[in-house]
């Protein structure tokens, strides 16, 4: 099924399922708008939330064409965006742990990978500062690091609740311990 064009309401296979320039779509109410919307935006999360050796670029236009397939009954698109592709990022991390060859250069040696923000360097007077906050990011478990990311991209308590499958409670506790650790890791 790799290239297949998958429309609404079709069920998408796992993987090799292109998604169409959004311009080229059969109109499906809403759907091109959100992602000329929003698209930029799931990229930059994914690039910061994810780590530099996964197909991160792959991994967002999936999570487009599983939207794109589910439109008609996804009721609030962005955590729901947000949920997937968080949810692919860290299978796709957990796989890749797994599954290092032998001999491989990369290879950690028994510890645990150092993941590092994918996003590159604004400048080099802010380089280093950029790469450490990039590096703090990363060594926040993954809900806090999810959630602050989520509320730097402007979501609400109930969106980032809802892209992370928890209440806004534990939401509030996730963003408090996570900036609390990232103040604490840059000083």
């Amino acid at each position: 099924m790799t290239g297949e064009r998958c429309g609404p309401g079709q069920e998408l296979p796992l993987a090799g399922c292109a998604p169409p320039p959004p311009d080229t779509l059969p109109a499906v109410s809403g759907f091109n708008e959100f992602y000329r919307e929003h698209h930029a935006e799931f990229l930059r999360f994914a690039m910061h939330y994810g780590a530099r050796h996964l197909d991160l670029e792959a991994m967002v236009a999936e999570a487009w064409a599983r939207a794109y397939a589910r439109w008609p009954v996804i009721t609030h698109p962005r955590p729901w965006l947000y949920r997937v592709l968080t949810n692919m990022i860290n299978d796709a991390g957990r796989a890749a742990q797994q599954t290092q060859p032998a001999n491989d250069p990369l290879a950690t040696g028994g510890r645990k990978p150092s993941w590092t923000s994918a996003v590159a360097m604004p400048g080099t007077e802010w380089a280093a500062r950029v790469s450490e906050i990039g590096q703090a990011l990363q060594r926040l478990p993954g809900q806090q690091r999810a959630a602050v990311l989520l509320d730097y991209q402007g979501l609400s308590r109930p969106e980032i609740a809802a892209a992370l499958g928890c209440c806004t409670a534990t939401v509030r506790v996730h963003l408090h311990h996570g900036r609390a650790r990232l103040k604490k890791l840059l000083g």
